[in-house]
């Protein structure tokens, strides 16, 4: 889990500041979403923020747009 992960990184909940997920809402649904359940691990975090931020993975909207949109940079 996401835990695992970030002792994995050597990372801790009290420096994490932003994730970039890639709109799925099992990633960013306001319910059960991991973005909700990270903010609400992080309230009980000493040092912790109280303002996860969410930046959608450039990446995935590129594809999005593209998906919806056309790649019109073909040759």
């Amino acid at each position: 889990g996401i835990e695992g992960a970030l002792k994995k990184s050597g990372l801790s909940w009290n420096k994490l500041v932003s994730v970039a997920p890639d709109g799925a809402i099992s990633m960013v649904g306001g319910n059960v979403g991991l973005m909700t359940r990270m903010k609400q691990h992080m309230k009980h975090v000493p040092g912790a923020t109280d303002e996860l931020i969410g930046i959608h993975c450039i990446l995935h909207q590129v594809r999005q747009h593209e998906k919806h949109h056309g790649n019109r940079n073909k040759s």
